[in-house]
């Protein structure tokens, strides 16, 4: 909960009075009730704008919800007497008084394609539309029906159904690019800038991708220009790793934004894999800087991993001579030879092959983990100490977890059923109250 300021005078930015005009509040509070010692503050609930304040006073709604036949107010007044609204700024009301939709949906076409906004279809009636003015910025169909967007006009794509918009006579003839698009060479085509020099022809005779034009091209806002001065490249695109420039620049001279326990990749900065996934076999840097041969000799792995026979892979130490799968590329984890003089890490147990090192917790578990079964042979279990966290059944050949006994599970987890001795203990005593 915000922090309550107290004043005798004006409230500080961002804050607004109580009712007691003695207390100040967050500004644009709709639960100033809980939070205004006088709780009857709600009177004063105001929102921010673009939003719509329900009937409720202590509720507000995005301004696009007024009116549009789903109710998003508690008390459901955002769709009460919709006839009586007047719908907010940027929103149109529909013939029959009762929805609200966005003025840019008005007359844009979608009636031939019977995506109407309005449930009364009145936003693309042909007798309303040809009278309808388009909004600033938008441009009407040859045809009077339909309003698109400036920007779209003589493009490359077709926007009007009566395809006006693209016609070449008209494009070539009657129609400037806005300030942001730039005319192909066709004399007919607007694209935006941001696609000029951009290594990907818009359309074939645009002339955007032409080497004598880009080499002294400006790139649109933002952009940056590749080394060789033929392509411009998005800013969200720079430093990631990967080459948008033929000649790697915008992998350049980028800023090192890597964490002590991380490695940084050599191409694109912006790279960052942890130091447990250098030299680990596997292909993380996208210019494959994290796992050159000759750097993976002289690598020395992390806390906890250890290198194949070969020198340049790191795996972790608990999956060495494990089995039954290899994880280094040359199966030196698992090689007979080598795990035969492997003393197991701490917390491992070897198996009586000499060949295969598993956790202390699954000797003698009652579930055979050794390849050769010797973590469940009679002679091992029977002189075996149940680790910590695990209880010795009565047996004494058998070890289950600590929270498995007397869980009241169908069955029990010990063999020889000493688990569920409490279980019938409990259950006698049930039978006695």
């Amino acid at each position: 909960m915000d922090c309550l300021v107290f004043t005798g005078r004006e409230c500080a930015g961002g804050y607004q009075k109580c009712a007691d005009n003695i207390q100040c509040v967050p500004q644009f509070s709709c639960n100033s009730t809980e939070l205004c010692i006088d709780k009857v503050s709600s009177t004063i609930c105001t929102c921010p704008p673009g939003q719509w304040k329900c009937d409720g006073k202590e509720q507000c709604i995005l301004a696009q919800f007024l009116c549009d036949l789903e109710v998003h107010c508690k008390d459901g007044s955002d769709e009460h007497l919709c006839q009586n609204k007047n719908c907010t700024e940027g929103f149109w009301k529909c013939a029959d008084g009762l929805q609200c939709i966005d003025e840019r949906h008005v007359c844009d076409g979608t009636y031939f394609t019977n995506l109407m906004h309005c449930k009364d279809s009145s936003d693309e009636n042909e007798i309303f539309c040809e009278e309808y003015e388009c909004l600033n910025g938008y441009w009407k169909c040859a045809d009077q029906l339909e309003c698109i967007e400036e920007s779209l006009v003589c493009s490359e794509y077709v926007h009007c159904s009566d395809m006006s918009d693209s016609n070449q006579s008209f494009c070539k003839e009657h129609w400037n690019c806005t300030e942001e698009s730039w005319r192909c060479t066709n004399g007919f085509t607007c694209i935006h800038k941001s696609k000029v020099c951009d290594g990907v022809s818009s359309v074939d005779d645009c002339g955007d991708e032409d080497e004598e034009m880009c080499s002294e091209w400006v790139c649109f806002s933002g952009y940056h220009k590749c080394r060789d001065g033929l392509k411009c490249v998005p800013p969200n695109v720079l430093c990631d790793g990967y080459d948008q420039c033929k000649d790697g620049s915008d992998e350049d001279d980028c800023p090192n934004l890597c964490g002590s326990d991380q490695w940084q990749c050599e191409h694109g900065r912006q790279k960052c894999i942890g130091l447990d996934e250098v030299c680990d076999s596997f292909v993380d840097c996208a210019d494959d800087s994290g796992e050159p041969l000759g750097m993976c000799e002289q690598w020395t792995c992390p806390e906890g991993y250890t290198k194949c026979a070969e020198g340049y892979q790191c795996i972790q130490i608990t999956e060495f001579c494990t089995g039954p799968w290899e994880e280094c590329v040359d199966f030196s984890d698992e090689d007979p030879e080598v795990c035969s003089k492997y003393n197991c890490s701490e917390g491992f147990w070897k198996c009586q092959s000499g060949l295969q090192c598993i956790g202390l917790s699954l000797v003698c578990d009652g579930f055979v983990e050794c390849r050769d079964w010797s973590d469940e042979f009679t002679d091992v279990c029977a002189g075996w100490t149940c680790p910590e966290g695990s209880w010795g059944c009565a047996d004494g050949l058998q070890c289950i977890k600590r929270e498995n006994l007397c869980d009241f599970a169908e069955g029990s987890w010990c063999k020889d059923g000493s688990d569920v001795k409490c279980k019938n203990l409990f259950m006698a005593s049930l039978l006695h109250l």
